[in-house]
């Protein structure tokens, strides 16, 4: 079968089946007959059953490619039962909607009493989710329905109030013309597929013949690979398995991969094996399979006995054939290999395959077979099954060359190798795949060719024998309902983690669930079907979660693709006109900026899709504040066309999801999904109701009426429930907060519900806890405030008793609610006591009972018969608690229970018992029934525990405790003082045990442990010692181990082993959290960190003999070692060979650190910066010249790999010596005694590379320190002046430059400069009088930030050459005047808090700015920003009467005297203006008249601000007028209460963005938003209300 669909899709063998089970009940014959629609549901059903006989009689048949017209013919076929099952569905959705609105007219309650009209019972649930159900369960009413609808009248005085039913069929014949055109065109189709298939009409309504699907080619033991690669160590393996066996048993050894994986190939491996052949007397293969033919299967043994074949041809008896292999086997040793085995739900038909072969007398006879599924392997294997995983890289790669060029050894075209290697990689060591891609490549050598199979992936469809026809084949034989879940799924992305339980409901919601089993729900077979997916191996199972191959979701793409589509970013995809199903994936625009989004273009890609009227699916994919937000308006109009909606996922903000509402078609939408990204609870708490999530009108009237609604995941969101949320019928699954649950009054009605998960019982109509009395689907139930129940009668109302489904049971007595007294001990008790649940429950938790015995069902096993964990908490009153009888509970836990004394258990596997004060005794059934199972033990906070069976006696516990705990994983002892006496506690035998948590247990002195992987030893005031029989497994296994106040602790191997680093042997290799502390006998001797394995290490050492206090911490490529003790850091405290691969090293607050061993750190390869911080002692002239010089007297680099070196609160006095580095940023900082900073040499060398010099000095009282005549002199060598391209200078008050007549001009390739909190070194480089202060700068300068000028400034040029770009100058009190003659190149100015600045001259003549930032400069306004008198002829002629700053396009300020005519007129390309208010001497409360004209001359105007206006009372009149304006921000302007009145220009605006405004500024704003223009609002996008109106 190649790559087509199979004739045979699964789509329209759905609908047959579920079409028939619609039609085939006796009550829709019934019904059918009283409305007169007898003749046509009859004729409906025999053209739908002659559908089904031509699809059985055509399977197998492909559609090729000389079967078009039979291809379309198909199509036609399943739009029309598409059609015909819509017809259905909408009907009961009118049935459904005319009974609840009849059930309100009637007022029935639901307190006490079940008024819900559909009650959907365990044994017929599972027909809700096909049609059938649609007419098995229409009784009366539904007759009614269509009879009052097709003319005949209700009398007078019949019983029953108003029918409230709204129909969609005006009439009884238009019901009719749409079941006989259904029909018709059926027949119609039908027929033309007869022809096409030359059918006769009495073979169309033959069964199908089994087996007539397979076309697979059956395999042989003869090898078709030239070489195996990669199968010695699982051949050897399997070889000896087979030669070894001694049994007279028949063994048989499974073999277990996925499709392509190689398990054929490994087979005939072994089966030509030397070993093999030498070994067995008699070799056979046969393959098996889809079709499992004892005869043939035991013919084709005969075959390899008789070769040529005239023993057994002529033989057509099954029982003459096994007599006859038994007579050739019996006295052989054989190996038969069983290729292919398919089939694992028929067992007999293995056995009696195998029966004759049992016969052997002959000893070690073995049985080879391979098989797809592990629960084959499981059905027929005797010996551990082998599962065959992908080649590794190497072995993987040789095949791949193999395939590819010929020859494994190809050395010759080296960019085919990289590009082959790329794409051997995404194959995931498939052999199939190589030899199918491998073929592929080889057709063509050359490097557009390869790229062009890399890039494509269009390569596999064109495979003729590769690994997707391996797939496709055991798609094909799937089941059809697990064809449709499985290709489906080609809907989600790939890589996609899927949810199994939501992946269910979507499957369920597309009615592909079919529930066989009445004791079964839907749901229950809906995960069968995925464990039977993952058992076949379309999917695997990766933690909670199930991943699809790569390989496997392109086969889903591939069978889906006539239904199902996907548009994933912009990828170009062609889609036929027959989707039902759709996904949008926007992840690739997550992080892009929101005007970024591609709207126009992703929605010219929808619009290529064609009608949607017909979509049952609707999916988005994506996160952050885009995806499917920006594609809005085309949601809404897809909404709006969509008619026939089942499923819907969607992110979006919970505004925009309210718009959705009126759109979205109720009639069919069976699950919704809502996940709500960028919003926090925080923002809901801070949001009106009118604001809230879900909160308008549209929603709380749309959402009710959802009646076939099943699914409703409101997780991510926060949910308003409406006020008739309960006529939700059919819901089974709300996924919400349990807020949600405790708000849906009557929701006794909803008796579909499985999880109720916060049921809070008040004393008001609609929320008794009457309203559990029907509700018997349900799976989980969580009821809390029982306090406001007053009797065991009224608890009995819930009838817990008689929901056979329930599992998981909460009842919480907490928040005792509206009751006037509290609720008393008896009537507590009576309370529990009605509340018993079926005995099918499996989990229950009581927290809050104050009763003080346990009720009735819970002493006995007979009442709770599958119970399998208990939880109760805060219990006070509960004295004695025995549940010895109740043998199935696995899991106890009782947490919090001052009063409780004494607890017998069964044998369980977990126990906790946790704060419970006055516990005196905890007894079970014998030591070892008792503890047999036990996984987890955990006691915590029981100081009055003696008696607990396990700890009884010491010479029992150390002789049996192998015995006693087989099983036990974690063990937790916590301030139980009273436990146990002894002073040895002998754990290494319990070989499971992997935690182990013992605090405050003063008795213990000696501790022996297994291997574990979690050790925690707190407040073992006597422990001496602690041992393990196996100390380097130990040291393997650990990756926890702290000990805390162990203060006689002395031995214990684990931290006590020093090795070199030479050593083979590694130690502690898998530990990443070490902490020691106030051991003061301990000595750890154990390398420090433990690790280079872990990403993230934490290691603590404190109170012990020895090494100093310390902490360190490996966070990924960063290393951080603290130590107040640390006097010396080299290879004897830390083990630098475990830092190799990290980039940072910081060594931090070691105030006595004095010597640092650079020999060391030469060990730490990928260094690539160092930081020292707080180290005052460290860093000195003596220690670094000691340090710097090897043995020869010659200069070695200690840090030969680092980039950045940061020193910081160091203290040095005097000069500071630098370790040599290959390139350097420096950073100092907080050094404030430095009196000179001298390079050591060879400069040249060691500066050549370096980008950035920065230095940095915060004095506090350190400069009280320094006399008047003291002075931090910066001293720069001269090489540094050729190779610094950063310069960074910061709060250093003190520093003065030595070399003051070059100044900065001399760093000859500088090009960003920054001196901040330093006016003495700006002082020490300028030059000239109080009239003219010059600066000097070097003309590679591009960036130029400053603080603290002079009062006069001038930045100057050698030879007036400039590359000046950008100018910032901030917190400069004395600077009065800034002359920018020489900067003409400047593009931006940054002028910030200068409030005496007063003048900036040469501002005219720079005609390259784009940028002028100036805010709190009070002095500074428009005059001064304009030529001055004298040099306005002067400034003409040089412009040539052009406009001032002709480039000027982004301007802020706070100063609106700058919106003057004289100066706006020259901004003629101004596009951004932001005006603030932040000069306290100048509130704005609106613009001039002047102002606003000047506004108006800012004709290329698009963006335009207001931030910090406090006082500013209202906007610009003249906004309307600015017409090229498209963005309007206002932000933190309070008293701003509405938009001008003449408007907005609307027709350029396309942003309106509104935060920490007035209330009625956020209202006007809302009714401004619409398709054009968006608003935002504190962040959250309004959506086009008139669009949804």
């Amino acid at each position: 079968m190649g790559l087509e669909s199979s004739l045979v899709d699964a789509a329209i063998g759905w609908l047959v089946h579920s079409i028939l089970g619609s039609l085939l009940t006796d009550k829709f014959e019934a019904w059918a007959r009283e409305v007169g629609l007898a003749g046509d549901a009859r004729r409906l059903e025999r053209e739908v059953r002659n559908v089904e006989a031509v699809l059985a009689a055509a399977r197998g048949r492909g559609l090729g490619a000389g079967n078009e017209a039979l291809a379309r013919s198909m199509d036609e076929l399943r739009e029309l039962l598409y059609d015909a099952e819509d017809v259905l569905d909408e009907l009961d959705y009118y049935r459904l909607q005319g009974e609840i609105r009849q059930d309100a007219a009637a007022g029935t309650s639901t307190d006490g009493s079940s008024s819900s009209s559909v009650n959907v019972t365990s044994s017929t649930c599972h027909l809700v989710w096909n049609a059938r159900d649609r007419f098995t369960t229409w009784t009366s009413k539904a007759v009614e329905f269509v009879m009052i609808h097709a003319g005949r009248k209700r009398k007078r005085g019949e019983e029953g109030p108003e029918q409230y039913i709204v129909v969609p069929l005006k009439n009884k014949h238009d019901m009719s013309l749409r079941m006989n055109e259904i029909a018709s065109q059926l027949c119609i189709v039908c027929n033309s597929v007869q022809k096409t298939l030359h059918l006769e009409s009495s073979y169309c309504i033959a069964a199908p013949k089994v087996g007539a699907v397979s076309n697979k080619p059956l395999t042989t033991s003869v090898p078709v690979e030239q070489k195996v690669y990669g199968r010695d160590l699982e051949r050897d393996e399997m070889v000896e398995l087979l030669i070894n066996g001694k049994s007279s048993d028949l063994h048989v050894l499974p073999v277990v991969g996925n499709g392509g994986i190689g398990k054929t190939t490994l087979a005939r491996f072994v089966y030509h094996d030397p070993r093999i052949r030498d070994h067995f007397d008699l070799q056979m293969w046969v393959c098996v399979s889809s079709n499992f033919d004892e005869v043939r299967l035991t013919r084709e043994m005969l075959e390899h006995i008789y070769k040529d074949g005239r023993g057994c041809d002529k033989i057509s008896s099954f029982n003459v054939l096994q007599e006859l292999l038994i007579d050739n086997i019996r006295n052989k040793r054989f190996l038969l290999v069983v290729d292919d085995v398919c089939n694992d739900n028929d067992m007999s038909r293995w056995s009696r395959l195998l029966a004759p072969l049992k016969c052997s007398k002959v000893m070690g006879c073995m049985i080879l077979a391979t098989a797809r599924s592990p629960s084959v392997a499981k059905m027929i294997g005797t010996l551990s099954t082998l599962k065959l995983k992908g080649l590794d890289d190497d072995d993987f790669w040789l095949l791949f060359k193999s395939c590819a060029f010929g020859d494994e050894k190809h050395g010759c075209h080296p960019n085919l190798q990289a590009i082959g290697k790329q794409i051997a990689k995404s194959l995931k060591g498939y052999p199939l795949a190589a030899q199918s891609v491998g073929a592929l490549l080889r057709q063509d050598l050359t490097c557009e060719h390869w790229y062009k199979i890399q890039e494509q992936q269009t390569f596999l469809q064109k495979c003729g024998d590769g690994i997707l026809p391996i797939l496709k084949f055991s798609y094909d034989h799937l089941p059809f309902y697990l064809q449709r879940c499985f290709s489906y799924c080609s809907l989600f992305p790939e890589d996609y983690k899927f949810n199994g339980e939501r992946l269910v409901h979507a499957w369920i919601s597309q009615s592909f669930v079919y529930c066989k089993d009445a004791d079964d729900t839907v749901e229950e077979t809906g995960r069968q079907y995925l464990y039977r997916l993952v058992d076949l191996g379309f999917f695997k199972k990766d933690g909670s979660h199930y991943i699809m191959h790569d390989l496997m979701h392109e086969l889903a793409k591939m069978v889906s693709s006539n239904e199902c589509a996907t548009i994933d970013g912009l990828k170009s995809n062609t889609t036929p006109p027959t989707i039902r199903h759709l996904s949008i994936i926007t992840y690739a625009y997550d992080e892009v900026k929101q005007n970024d989004f591609p709207v126009d273009k992703f929605e010219r890609e929808l619009q290529k899709l064609g009608s949607l009227e017909k979509l049952r699916t609707l999916m988005f994919f994506g996160h952050g504040p885009n995806g499917c937000r920006n594609l809005l308006q085309y949601c809404q109009t897809l909404c709006r066309d969509t008619k026939r909606l089942r499923y819907m996922r969607i992110h979006l903000s919970g505004v925009e999801v309210d718009f959705l509402w009126d759109s979205i078609k109720p009639f069919h939408i069976r699950c919704l999904e809502f996940y709500i990204d960028g919003i926090n609870a925080d923002h809901y708490c801070c949001c009106s109701r009118e604001k809230a999530l879900f909160g308008c009108i549209a929603y709380a009237e749309a959402l009710p009426t959802f009646y076939h609604l099943q699914t409703l995941d409101a997780s991510y969101i926060n949910l308003v429930v409406p006020s008739h949320m309960s006529d939700l019928v059919n819901l089974r699954h709300l996924i919400a907060g349990e807020e949600t649950y405790s708000k849906i009054a009557n929701v006794g009605k909803m008796t579909s519900l499985q999880e109720l998960k916060g049921f809070r019982v008040q004393n008001a109509d609609g929320f008794g806890i009457g309203q559990l009395h029907s509700m018997n689907e349900l799976v989980t139930l969580k009821i809390s405030q029982l306090g406001n129940v007053s009797s065991r009668e009224e608890a009995t109302g819930a009838r817990l008793a008689d929901k056979e489904w329930l599992e998981d049971l909460h009842l919480s007595w907490n928040d005792s609610g509206t009751r006037s007294e509290p609720t008393t001990n008896t009537v507590a008790e009576m309370i529990l006591e009605g509340l018993r649940p079926n005995s099918n429950i499996k989990h229950i938790q009581i927290r809050s009972f104050n009763g003080h015995v346990s009720p009735t069902w819970l002493r006995t096993n007979s009442s709770v018969t599958t119970l399998r964990s208990l939880r109760l908490e805060d219990c006070n009153d509960w004295k004695i608690i025995q549940l010895e009888r109740i043998t199935s509970l696995g899991t106890l836990k009782l947490i919090n229970m001052c009063h409780i004394v004494d607890v017998t258990v069964p044998s369980l596997e977990e126990l906790l018992l946790i704060e419970l004060p006055n516990l005196e005794r905890c007894i079970g059934t014998y030591k070892k029934d008792l503890s047999s199972h036990l996984r987890i033990l955990k006691m915590e906070w029981c100081s009055k525990l003696k008696d607990f069976t396990l700890f009884q006696s010491y010479d029992c516990f150390k002789a049996e405790q192998k015995t006693w705990f087989p099983f036990l994983n974690k063990l937790t002892i916590k301030h139980c003082p009273q436990i146990m006496q002894w002073t040895v506690l002998p754990l290494e035998e319990m070989q499971s045990l992997e935690e182990l948590e013992l605090v405050e247990m003063p008795g213990i002195r000696q501790l022996s442990v297994p291997c574990l992987k979690r050790l925690i030893l707190i407040q073992l005031p006597n422990l001496e010692c602690c041992t393990s029989l196996n100390e380097d497994q130990l040291s393997y296994s650990i990756e926890v181990l702290q000990i805390v106040k162990c203060t006689k602790l002395f031995r214990f191997p684990v931290l006590q082993a020093a090795l070199l680093q030479d050593d083979e042997k590694e130690w502690l290799p898998n530990a990443y959290k070490l902490m020691v502390h106030d051991c003061p006998h301990l000595t750890v001797s154990c390398p420090l960190p433990p690790s280079s394995e872990w990403s993230k290490v934490f290691v603590s050492i404190r109170g012990v003999s020895a090494p100093p206090a310390m902490e360190m911490r490996k966070d990924w490529s960063s290393f951080t070692i603290q130590s107040e003790e640390l006097i010396v850091l080299d290879e004897k405290v830390l083990a630098f060979y475990n830092l190799t691969s990290i980039l940072n090293f910081n060594i931090v607050s070691c105030p006595n650190l004095v010597s640092v061993s650079f020999q060391a750190f030469r060990k730490l390869v990928s260094l690539e910066r160092v930081e020292i911080n707080d180290c005052p002692k460290l860093l000195s002239q003596r220690m670094m010249l000691d340090e710097i010089y090897n043995d020869n007297n010659t200069m070695c680099l200690p840090t030969p790999f680092a980039r950045y070196l940061t020193i910081k609160s160091s203290g040095v006095m005097g000069e500071l010596w630098l370790p040599c580095v290959r390139s350097l940023e420096l950073t100092i900082e907080d050094c404030w005694k430095i009196t000179s900073v001298p390079f050591i040499c060879p400069i040249e060398e060691q500066s050549r590379n370096l980008s950035l010099l920065y230095i940095s000095s915060i004095t506090t009282s350190a400069s009280a320190a320094l006399t008047k005549d003291e002075q931090v002199i910066l001293k720069i060598p001269h090489p540094l002046y050729t190779f610094v391209k950063k310069l960074h200078i910061s709060n250093c008050p003190e520093l003065v430059f030595c070399n003051r007549n070059e100044g900065f001009a001399k760093f000859a390739f500088l090009e960003v400069l920054r001196v901040t909190g330093c006016p003495k070194i700006l002082m020490s480089v300028v030059h000239g009088n109080n009239n003219h202060q010059r600066c000097l700068l070097p003309p590679s300068l591009n960036q130029f930030e400053a603080t603290h000028l002079p009062p006069r400034l001038q930045p100057y040029f050698p030879g007036n050459h400039t590359s000046l770009r950008s100018l910032t100058v901030w917190d400069s009190p004395r600077l009065e005047t800034l002359l920018l003659h020489f900067c003409k190149n400047l593009e931006e100015i940054e002028i910030f808090n200068c409030k005496n600045l007063s003048a900036l001259g040469g501002l005219p003549y720079l005609n390259s700015l784009k940028i002028l930032k100036l805010e709190r400069n009070p002095k500074l306004s428009s005059v001064k920003l304009e030529p001055v008198h004298h040099d306005q002829e002067s400034w003409e002629d040089r412009s040539g009467g052009h406009n001032l700053y002709p480039r000027l396009e982004w301007l802020e300020t706070d100063d609106t005297s700058l919106l003057a005519m004289s100066f706006c007129k020259h901004l003629t390309a101004l596009q951004h203006l932001t005006l603030s208010s932040s000069r306290s001497h100048n509130r704005m409360t609106r613009l001039s008249d002047e102002q606003e004209g000047a506004l108006q001359q800012l004709t290329s105007l698009k963006e335009l601000r207001f931030l910090c206006c406090n006082d500013l009372l209202s906007l610009p009149v003249v906004l309307h007028c600015l017409s090229s304006l498209k963005k309007l921000e206002i932000g933190h302007c309070p008293s701003i209460s509405r938009l001008p009145e003449e408007g907005l220009p609307l027709a350029s605006m396309e942003e309106l963005e509104i935060r920490a405004c007035s209330e009625e500024l956020y209202k006007q704003c809302r009714l401004a938003a619409t398709s054009k223009l968006r608003v935002i609002i504190d962040g959250e996008v309004v959506g086009d209300l008139m669009a949804c109106a």
